[in-house]
């Protein structure tokens, strides 16, 4: 409900190279951030208005989510918490919430049916492995998480960060119902990928929109303050300003990426020279890690 926020979250967000990146790739991590997203929008539909579809839509986000990858079943949080701040404890035996739980289970199951024809297996090597795996280390990805995170996202979002954090506050001060929905999952999330020893910029992936989304709310907050005692057009003119001064950076770094990864990279000018310059049927010794 917000076209500056969307304009400028929109344009941080096209410009991310975290984003870009790992767009690049097919692996299910960005699946989870569409997903995730679609799952917010309805569930802050619910809020204004909760129509049947919208739970259904949220339910089979959400199925989607999780079917991607395991941990983006956080993302049924959002509908819990849109639900009851509609109709508060009162709603919990109110039949669309029903549907979406139905929703979301049948999804999951019909998008990964080893889930359900093996669901021993699934359980012993999907959930628990997955889990044990997190939380017993990687080689090259483990140790002080939360540090690791917290510096990832400021090296990567720098003042995105510091603006979501203060936008976060802002609605626990002002209680905002909307968007006490769209925070509550990457908090949630966040809180969760914390617990376990291993860290990638993948599983913190699903946050980053979110966080690029929370600052472009904060920017359209302080353009509406500044709006009520100024004049509204050199508002206008700041908040552009901010969006581009804050996308440059982000934009150069994507560019610069690109670039890089339409070069040959390591592995192949290492074949390149070990054909050129190794007689035929030599030994090679590949370092495992």
């Amino acid at each position: 409900g917000n076209r500056i926020a969307a304009s400028v979250g929109a344009l941080w967000l096209a410009v991310d190279p975290i984003n870009i990146r790992h767009s690049q790739f097919i692996r299910p991590d960005i699946f989870v951030v569409v997903f995730s997203l679609a799952v917010c929008y309805f569930a802050m539909r619910i809020v204004d208005e909760p129509r049947r579809s919208d739970y259904v839509l949220a339910g089979i986000s959400a199925g989607l989510a999780a079917s991607s990858k395991y941990n983006g079943a956080l993302i049924v949080i959002p509908i819990i918490i849109a639900h009851l701040a509609r109709f508060r404890t009162r709603g919990w035996h109110h039949q669309p919430i029903i549907w979406a739980a139905i929703a979301c289970v049948l999804t999951f199951f019909a998008t990964t049916p080893f889930a359900l024809l093996e669901w021993q297996r699934f359980w012993q090597e999907g959930i628990l492995g997955t889990a044990e795996h997190y939380a017993t280390g990687h080689a090259g990805g483990e140790g002080e998480t939360l540090q690791w995170y917290v510096s990832f996202l400021w090296s990567n979002q720098g003042w995105l960060l510091a603006l979501a954090l203060a936008e976060i506050v802002a609605v626990v001060w002002t209680q905002e119902k909307k968007r006490i929905v769209l925070i509550s999952f990457p908090l949630a999330y966040f809180a969760f990928v914390n617990l376990y020893t291993v860290r990638f910029e993948t599983t913190i992936l699903p946050v980053m929109p979110f966080v690029t989304l929370l600052a472009a709310l904060f920017v359209a907050r302080v353009y509406l303050c500044l709006s009520r005692r100024t004049v509204q057009r050199l508002g206008v003119v700041a908040v552009a300003g901010i969006a581009v001064i804050f996308a440059l950076p982000m934009l150069q770094t994507a560019i610069t990426h690109n670039q890089q990864i339409l070069q040959p990279d390591s592995r192949e000018t290492a074949r390149v020279w070990i054909d050129q310059n190794l007689p035929a049927g030599s030994r090679n010794f590949i370092e495992p890690y």
